[in-house]
Parts: structure tokens; C-alpha cells; sequence
């Protein structure tokens, strides 16, 4: 699991002084901090280099938001993945194939593959889609290919691996650690327009 916690906890004392309508403020700036991290998120590091490519119903659909209420004092959210492929793009690491069976790593060179926006084309995503490509034996790798009717040209667009190493790019808590100080002072603006608002109207009684 990858994740990240913003939470008021260390402001109970503080809190707990406060009206309602306060800690409903509270609430929407949490909400509203933690999509403009996910948005910020999304846009630096699952727009390709030097991030990854996301795709639609991808990685970034796997990331959550959780709002808690720690020791039922203060707020808190919690932004998280339980998706393992998303912590290996976060960590770097490993995936070999399971059951003696080769990965088919599509070649980046190859256009036709991709989408305009970078992403595997459906139809090569699973063996059935990848059935009609001929396996060719290049020096010591083998590569699915696709043979051209007419001209007879062979065309590598996949090479067979038992494994294949991922590098750390998806850049989840990099970006959570160059947006921490814009998150707490977006939260604290809030919270003191809010506690001015309600100032304003006579709402707001401090009980010591």
C-alpha cells in the first residue's frame, strides 16, 4: 500500500472549543485540499515523463480518500492504493512471470501499439488480442511479430521476458512532499477565514 495522511488531530484541544459549523469548514477543506492534491497528482506524474502513462480506469482510479476522525478528536483524510502494480511504479521493482510463462514487453518504439495518449491499445492487452502475432527468435530474445501480407516485412512489436523491471516514477509521495506546505497554508486560510466569518456574525464563543 502506498499512502498519505493529512489530519487535524494535534488541534483537538482547539476544536473542541469550537462550534459546530467551524469543524464543517474543517471537513470541506480537507475535501477540498485533498482532490487538489489528487488533481496535481494525476496531472504531474500520470501524464508520461517523468512520470507514467495513465490510462483511463487505470492506476489513478485505484487511489481512494478516506475521512477519518482520529481518537474522535480533530479531522483527517487519508489518500491511499492497495494496487501492488501501483507500489512497484512508487518503489521501483520486479514483475517476473508467473508459471514458467514470458512477459510480452511491448517495444516503445513501436507506434502502432499506443494510443494518442500513450496508452497499450486494448486489442494488445491480453494473449487472445496478442494470438495472431508470429513468434520470431532474434539472437537470444524472442519477439511477436507481425508479418505483412504483402511485402513479407516482419515486424517486431513485442519482446518475451521472464521478467521485467519497473523504475520509480510514479512520484506519489515526491509530489505530496513539494505540496505539503501549500496544503496546511490552504487549510489554515480557511480555517481563519471561517473562524472570521462566524466571528463577524457572533457566532463563535470560546469556551475555556
Amino acid at each position: 500500500m502506498i499512502k498519505t495522511e493529512i489530519n487535524t488531530s494535534d488541534l483537538k484541544a482547539v476544536l473542541k472549543t469550537l462550534p459546530p459549523v467551524i469543524k464543517a469548514e474543517m471537513a470541506d477543506s480537507l475535501d477540498h485540499v485533498s482532490k487538489k492534491f489528487l488533481k496535481e497528482f494525476r496531472l504531474r506524474r500520470l501524464s508520461g515523463r517523468p512520470g507514467i502513462i495513465g490510462r483511463p480506469h487505470g492506476i489513478f482510479e485505484r487511489f481512494q480518500r478516506i475521512f477519518t476522525i482520529p481518537k474522535k478528536e480533530g479531522l483527517g483524510v487519508v489518500i491511499f492504493s492497495e494496487s501492488k502494480i501501483a507500489k512497484l511504479h512508487e518503489t521501483g521493482g520486479t514483475v517476473r512471470a508467473a508459471g514458467g510463462e514470458k512477459i510480452a514487453a511491448p517495444l516503445s518504439s513501436k507506434e502502432e501499439l499506443f494510443t494518442s495518449s500513450g496508452a497499450l491499445r486494448q486489442r494488445y492487452r491480453t494473449r487472445a488480442g496478442r494470438a495472431n502475432l508470429v513468434p520470431i527468435k532474434f539472437g537470444q530474445q524472442t519477439f511477436l511479430t507481425r508479418v505483412m501480407k504483402r511485402t513479407r516485412e516482419v515486424r517486431p512489436l513485442f519482446v518475451l521476458k521472464q521478467s521485467v523491471t519497473l523504475q520509480a516514477r510514479l512520484g506519489f509521495y515526491e509530489t505530496w512532499d513539494s505540496m505539503e506546505g501549500t496544503i496546511f497554508q490552504l487549510l489554515a486560510q480557511r480555517l481563519i477565514r471561517a473562524v472570521k466569518k462566524e466571528w463577524s456574525q457572533g457566532e463563535v464563543k470560546i469556551r475555556v
